[in-house]
Formats: C-alpha cells, sequence, structure tokens
C-alpha cells in the first residue's frame, strides 16, 4: 500500500490513508525510524505493509520506504485497474 503524508501528530503517533482508499491505518514514529526515515515530512509518499500488533491485536503500518512522486504516481495508476 501506498499514502502520501500529511501531517504528523505531536504525540509521535498518527493514522495514515492508503492512498487506494482503504482504512485508515495506525503508524507510530518509531516505524518511521526503524526504516531509517526519520520523521516524514507533508507530501513525502510511502509505501507500507499493514501488519497485526502482537501487543494490542490491532493493525498497524510496517516495512515504510519512501517513494519519489514518480513511483508514487504510477504505482497508484497501476493500483486503480
Amino acid at each position: 500500500m501506498q499514502t502520501a503524508a500529511k501531517w504528523f501528530d505531536e504525540r509521535g503517533f498518527d493514522f495514515i490513508t492508503p492512498a487506494d482508499g482503504g482504512r485508515d491505518v495506525f503508524v507510530h514514529v518509531s516505524a518511521f525510524h526503524r526504516a531509517g526515515l526519520g520523521e516524514p515530512e507533508c507530501g513525502e509518499w510511502f509505501s507500507f505493509e499493514v501488519e497485526m500488533d502482537s501487543n494490542s491485536g490491532k493493525t498497524r503500518a510496517a516495512d515504510l520506504r519512501k517513494l519519489n512522486q514518480k513511483a508514487a504516481e504510477v504505482e497508484a495508476a497501476y493500483a486503480t485497474r
């Protein structure tokens, strides 16, 4: 899945909306740090996987990867077909 960062909550977590319009997914700032990305900036595109958090039993974003804008547009075009 992929999403564009809109804003990031000062509490260190937020919910991101997949570009395909799916359900919002919890993401903690530590997921960006584990991926070596630092904190997201508005307009940056990311791909991510959805995994189950073994502690909470809820879904969360994982395996975040930063995409360049062109790659994000191409992926979004193929995802809607």
